[in-house]
């Protein structure tokens, strides 16, 4: 684990508002989608995938798992970008996050998610930000899902 900031950035992607409980459903089908549609984002500031999940309300993370989660799989763009239709954009605030790495089939991803929000981030004595926003960051050229190679980011109070 490290200990990052990351400024504020904007995001250009295809959004879906789910639960935590029904990410492990909704969201591969969200990335097919955004796969097929990727190269109509113009003005990409960074070439990784990104996942950027969020509440889009302030809640109890430690209860949390029905409530409305928002997810975007997108690029991080230059602040003039527009998003194309059918996409959103969403500014992402300054924050500090810790980073994690993943490796492996992304079927075992939540496993690792289990295993920062259970153990890591207690035992480090930090806390998730109250509105739980998260990067995946897939590098460029990312397709293999069998050996993935991602960070993971949560973003801390």
């Amino acid at each position: 684990m490290e200990l990052k900031t990351k400024d504020e950035f904007k995001l250009v992607g295809l959004k879906k508002v789910t639960t935590l409980n029904n990410c492990q459903k909704d969201l591969p089908l969200l990335w097919q989608e955004f796969n097929r549609r990727h190269k109509e984002v113009k003005g990409v500031a960074n070439p990784a995938f990104l996942g950027v999940g969020f509440m889009e309300r302030e809640i109890n993370m430690d209860d949390c798992y029905n409530e409305p989660y928002a997810y975007v799989a997108g690029f991080e763009v230059r602040s003039s970008s527009k998003a194309p239709k059918g996409m959103v954009s969403k500014v992402i605030p300054k924050l500090s996050y810790a980073v994690f790495q993943h490796k492996g089939n992304l079927k075992s991803l939540w496993n690792t998610y289990e295993d920062i929000y259970s153990k890591q981030l207690p035992k480090a004595n930090l806390k998730p930000h109250k509105l739980g926003y998260g990067i995946e960051s897939y590098p460029e050229g990312w397709t293999d899902e069998e050996n993935a190679v991602m960070e993971i980011w949560i973003a801390l109070e």
